[in-house]
């Protein structure tokens, strides 16, 4: 009986640290790349301003409530791409377009 019950732990954790779960829990590329370029500009911004950590933090975590994700989905889109260079590129690529285009949008007042 006790190791049927290892047995089936066992399963259960093996089963948990698959990459098809990392895969599943990846942002959309739109969601991700328009998240990714508002930390971008936090961080930056950060660094001008001379905004100490855990003002950035503070920014970064409600930047994460305002789209409504994780760092641990963060963290598996990254991994996700990662494992393909060409989309990895793709993927800042797309960030790069999305910066330029929030530098040409007009300011709002």
């Amino acid at each position: 009986m006790k190791t049927r019950l290892l047995l089936c732990f066992v399963a259960l954790l093996l089963c948990s640290c698959s990459k098809k779960q990392q895969a599943a829990s990846a942002l959309p590329e739109d969601l991700f790349v328009r998240f990714y370029a508002d930390k971008l500009i936090i961080q930056e911004e950060s660094v001008l301003l001379h905004s100490d950590s855990t003002t950035t933090n503070h920014r970064i975590d409600s930047l994460y409530q305002a789209y409504n994700i994780t760092s641990t989905q963060v963290q598996a889109t990254i991994a996700d791409y990662k494992t393909d260079v060409a989309k990895w590129k793709d993927f800042y690529d797309k960030v790069i377009q999305r910066l330029e285009s929030l530098q040409q949008a007009p300011h709002k007042k």
